[in-house]
Order: structure tokens, then C-alpha cells, then sequence
């Protein structure tokens, strides 16, 4: 019998760690304020239910069906050619856990900076020590193979003992960790709320940007790990009890429940301390700019900032190294399909992330280009998985049948699956692609080597297929697809 989570809660606090990420707590904030506040919610959380939710549910089904890794799970639901399908999926996932593992390195290194003493006599330009020691060099290199020894080292302790004790451990505290950031930011640092009052100012001219609409679908497609892979990886390892589609719910709504409270601290720490001019210039300036270079800032400017410093780099790095962790588990537990032992397939993946990833602790540029190309690659996996799903029809129908009690959810859920997620990925997929081919990058649009351009995601992903293609053909004979319970 497989490693499996020991009960549904473990399972459930398990993918709701794989969903909260860093986008939870320093891009969902940003857009919040950007894109008009209780505005942007709607649409984000109408995507949340079109977009979101009925991967995730497609994702639990085909997990927890085939109780395999992706390959197998995709060669179970679309055939042969499926291998391929689930290769890629497992590509675009490793290429981000590459230089993910750097910034999860940044906020380990941010959250060791803030229990220093006297930090704002000593720190006195946050920009240059983020862009000159931690970002680039060796101090990000060594923060980097921090990072991947830790996520390598809860993968090797297996499902119950390593993925899930981390879940329990690490979910419950963020929740404290950001309701508690709540009530301090709302009290000591913006007693007048002019942070909420910003984001709650209801601006219904906004829902004719096509921008709102598509910065709300690119935030639920991201944030909540739907189409990546991760849900059906550790669905091939849930219990058997589990209601596929209440813990589909679920995780969506605990991460947006995350990326709601962080919202809220960062829009009153900015707006309460700033002027609404420059409030709006910071939340302009990237996560990296807001997290890295201004925030630090302005927690030291109040009382007990410096606590809040330290909580809020906390919650952003036990949130990075969850979602770090499951992108390590798809790869280690799709090698394990190939007949590759978990220990085997962990210290592989282990030096696999650390080299690949090795570029980006010393350059920026090429960080970008990373995070460019394979960030929008995820909206090709979501197209993936909605198509493998599609191929295997008859049989997510009966599964889902036979693992939910919450049937008419399920069914207007398998709807929007169906007919929904196609159209908006073609819509997500167009608009990013367009956005990279306008404005001054029109001229490089088709330039493969351009930080940001069509030219360099369409390379890139040739390559990537090309290798996978030519690694199914060479190890595809050695799957070892049997379902085990």
C-alpha cells in the first residue's frame, strides 16, 4: 500500500498548503488595491468558480482514480498520447520549482533579517541590500540550497510524516499569523482605515477595463495551484473517504480566505502610513519592490513593527515552502511511476532544482525571463488537464459520481468545466501573449531571446516538448501504471 494521507483534514490542510503561496500575500494584495478593492473582488471570485474550482475537482478526480502520478494518470484518462500531456505538465511545474526555491530563499532570508536588533540604525536602503546581497550572488545561492534541502527533506519523509505534518503545522499558524497582522495593522498602523476605505470604495467604471477582468482570472488561475498538477499529485495519495468536490471548495476558499487577510494588511500598512499618492506608486512598484523594498520600511516606522515584520516574512515563507514542497512531490512521485525509489527521486530532483535554478540566484534578468515563460506555460497545463479530462469523459463522470455526496454542485461544476475553461484559457492565453507583443516590446515580439516575448515562451516550450517527447519514448516502456490501494 502507498504512502497516503492519514484523514481528511490532513488532506485538507495538505492542499490548502499546496494553494497558499507567496502570490497569496504580495501579489493578490497589490491587484486588490490596484484594481479597484471590493470591485476586483467579484470578478476574482467569479473565476474562483469558473476557472478554479472545476480544475481542482478535475485534478482530485484523476488523482484519486488512478492513484498514480501525472504520466500515468493522464495515460489512464486520455490514452497513450497522454504521456506526453502529463510530461509537460511535469516540465512547466519543475522549470517554476527551479527559481521558486530562490525566492523562498529571499523570505528565509528576510524573516532571519527581521530578528536581528537594531535593524533600522543598521538597514538604511532596503532596495540595495535586497538587489546587491539577497537577491543575486552567493548569499541567494546559499539561501536557495537552503530552501531545496528543506522542501527535499519533508519530501523524503513521505506523505503522512513529511507533506501533511508540515500542513498541519504550517496552515493553522499562517491563519493566526495573518488574522492576528489584521487586527495589529487595524489598530496601531491605520486606526482611521483609510486602507479599507480605499479597497471598499466601490468603483463600478473599473468593470469595463478588460484588464480587471483578466488580472482577477490570472490571480484565481495562479494562486490556487489549479491546472499545475499539484491537487492531482497528492489526490494519487489521499484518503478514501474524501468528497472530491467539498475539498475542491474548500481549498479554493481557504485560499482566497488567505489572500483576503493579507489584503487587508498590506493595503492599511501602505495607506495608513503613506499618502494616497505614494501609497499608490509603492503597490505599483512589483512584489518584489513591495515586499522587498518598501514594507520593510514602513513596519519599522510604528509600534511593535518590528514583530509584524517578523510574522508577516514568516507567513510569506512558510507559504513559499508549502508550495514548494508539492511542486518537489509531482516530480519525485511522477519518477516513482518510472520505477524510481522516493529517496532516488528526491536527491535527483533535489541537485535537478539546485543547478537549473542556480542562474536565477545570479541574475535578475534571467529570473525574469524564467518566471515569464513558464508562468504563462501554466495556463498551457491547465489547457492539459481540462483536455485530458475531456478525453476520459465517461470515466470523470462516474468517478465523480461515485466520490462526492454533493452531486448538483458537482454537475453545474462539470459544466463549467466542460465549456467554460476552454474559452477562458483561450482568452488568458491571448491576452498575455498580445500584452508581450504591444507597447514597446512590439518589436521584439518574435525575438527568442527577449526577457519578455512571445518568441521566447514559443522556443522554450519546443524545446521543453521536445524533451519530454524524447524521454517518454526512451523510458515510457518502464511506467508502472498499476493502480495500488
Amino acid at each position: 500500500m502507498k504512502d497516503r494521507f492519514s484523514n481528511r483534514l490532513g488532506y485538507l490542510l495538505a492542499t490548502m498548503s499546496m494553494a497558499i503561496g507567496t502570490g497569496n500575500i504580495w501579489r493578490f494584495p497589490r491587484l486588490f488595491a490596484q484594481y479597484g478593492g471590493i470591485t476586483f473582488l467579484i470578478p476574482w471570485l467569479l473565476f474562483l468558480f469558473l476557472w478554479s474550482v472545476p480544475l481542482l475537482i478535475a485534478e482530485n478526480v484523476m488523482g484519486s482514480t488512478t492513484r498514480n502520478g501525472i504520466v500515468c494518470a493522464f495515460k489512464r484518462f486520455w490514452g497513450e498520447k497522454g504521456i506526453h500531456g502529463g510530461g509537460f505538465i511535469i516540465l512547466v511545474s519543475f522549470m517554476i520549482a527551479s527559481y521558486y526555491c530562490v525566492v523562498t530563499g529571499w523570505c528565509a532570508a528576510y524573516t532571519l533579517v527581521s530578528l536581528g536588533e537594531n535593524i533600522a540604525p543598521v538597514v538604511t536602503n532596503w532596495q540595495q541590500l535586497f538587489d546587491t546581497v539577497i537577491s543575486t550572488g552567493p548569499v541567494a545561492f546559499m539561501f536557495h540550497v537552503t530552501a531545496a534541502a528543506l522542501a527535499a527533506y519533508v519530501v523524503f519523509k513521505g506523505v503522512a510524516h513529511g507533506i501533511e505534518k508540515l500542513g498541519r503545522m504550517t496552515v493553522p499558524v499562517l491563519f493566526i499569523i495573518l488574522i492576528y497582522l489584521v487586527i495589529w495593522a487595524l489598530i496601531a498602523v491605520d486606526p482611521e482605515w483609510r486602507g479599507l476605505n480605499h479597497v471598499l470604495t466601490f468603483k463600478p467604471q473599473l468593470f469595463t477595463s478588460p484588464e480587471t477582468w483578466i488580472q482577477a482570472l490570472s490571480q484565481s488561475a495562479w494562486s490556487t495551484g489549479a491546472g499545475w498538477g499539484l491537487l492531482l499529485t497528492y489526490a494519487s495519495r489521499a484518503p478514501k473517504n474524501v468528497d472530491v468536490v467539498e475539498n475542491s471548495l474548500l481549498t479554493g476558499l481557504g485560499n482566497n480566505a488567505a489572500s483576503l487577510l493579507a489584503g487587508v494588511v498590506v493595503v492599511s500598512i501602505v495607506f495608513g502610513l503613506l499618502p494616497s499618492v505614494d501609497a499608490k506608486a509603492v503597490l505599483a512598484s512589483g512584489n518584489t519592490g513591495l515586499s522587498f523594498y518598501y514594507l520593510p520600511q514602513l513596519f519599522l516606522r510604528v509600534t511593535f513593527g518590528k514583530a509584524g515584520m517578523f510574522f508577516f516574512f514568516a507567513a510569506l515563507f512558510m507559504a513559499a515552502l508549502t508550495s514548494l514542497v508539492s511542486m518537489f512531490e509531482l516530480v519525485v512521485h511522477a519518477m516513482e511511476d518510472f520505477g524510481i525509489t522516493r529517496t532516488k527521486g528526491t536527491v535527483l530532483t533535489f541537485f535537478a532544482i539546485i543547478a537549473v535554478g542556480t542562474p536565477s540566484t545570479f541574475s535578475r534578468t534571467f529570473m525574469d525571463n524564467q518566471d515569464w515563460v513558464w508562468g504563462v506555460g501554466l495556463i498551457i497545463s491547465g489547457a492539459i488537464v481540462w483536455y485530458g479530462v475531456i478525453k476520459g469523459w465517461p470515466l470523470f463522470k462516474k468517478a465523480l459520481h461515485t466520490q462526492s455526496k454533493l452531486l448538483i454542485t458537482g454537475k453545474i461544476m462539470s459544466i463549467a468545466l466542460k465549456h467554460l475553461v476552454p474559452v477562458l484559457f483561450i482568452i488568458l492565453l491571448s491576452w498575455w501573449l498580445v500584452v508581450s507583443g504591444t507597447g514597446e516590446n512590439a518589436k521584439e515580439w518574435l525575438n527568442p531571446i527577449a526577457v519578455f516575448s512571445g518568441g521566447t515562451c514559443i522556443l522554450q516550450w519546443m524545446v521543453g516538448m521536445l524533451v519530454v517527447m524524447m524521454t517518454m519514448k526512451k523510458f515510457g516502456k518502464v511506467l508502472q501504471c498499476q493502480r495500488e490501494d
